[in-house]
């Protein structure tokens, strides 16, 4: 028994001793290398630059992830951007609403131009839904259709507008 673990012993002991050999003559073949001072000096402003774009690219990445980190924060803090009227602050799903009005496709609805007056009309929106919506109304045809039904005044009866705008309501899950 002995005998079999000296010969594993051994065993391991000449292998070893190979990959430390075969990484001595790399070594040194690396050194021959080096002494070549043109190839030295390639690889030197090849590995600066290489270290130059991952620092530039870092920064970069950085950068973005301020940026993204500032508007997670202001999202999850609801606070109304720079852009958008301060009554709608708090109000996420009266904002999807406000950003939302100028594209709806329409005939005989005019999206008010007055960013207050557009931002009163979706928070009258957002309070005409949490107030009139039965309970479990998505996916139920009847109960969608009461949301319809009352959100179609708002948008002066205009069928093109009311059904765009219930559809972005439909996806918000405020509601």
């Amino acid at each position: 028994m002995a005998g079999a673990a000296s010969t594993g012993a051994d065993r391991a002991s000449q292998n070893h001793a190979w990959v430390v050999g075969r990484q001595h003559r790399a070594f040194h073949a690396d050194a021959r290398d080096a002494a070549d001072p043109r190839f030295y000096d390639e690889m030197s402003k090849l590995l600066e630059d290489l270290i130059q774009q991952s620092r530039d690219s870092a920064k970069a990445y950085e950068d973005f992830l301020k940026k993204a980190e500032d508007l997670v924060r202001k999202m999850a803090t609801r606070e109304a951007g720079p852009d958008l009227p301060g009554s709608l602050s708090g109000n996420r799903e009266a904002v999807v609403i406000y950003n939302n009005l100028p594209d709806l496709p329409a005939t005989g609805f005019i999206v008010p131009a007055d960013e207050d007056e557009r931002a009163d009309l979706a928070l009258e929106i957002d309070r005409t839904v949490r107030e009139h919506a039965p309970a479990g109304w998505k996916g139920d045809p009847v109960r969608e259709r009461e949301v319809k039904n009352v959100l179609f005044p708002l948008f002066d009866r205009d069928r093109e507008a009311t059904l765009a705008m219930f559809e972005i309501i439909k996806n918000q899950q405020g509601y």
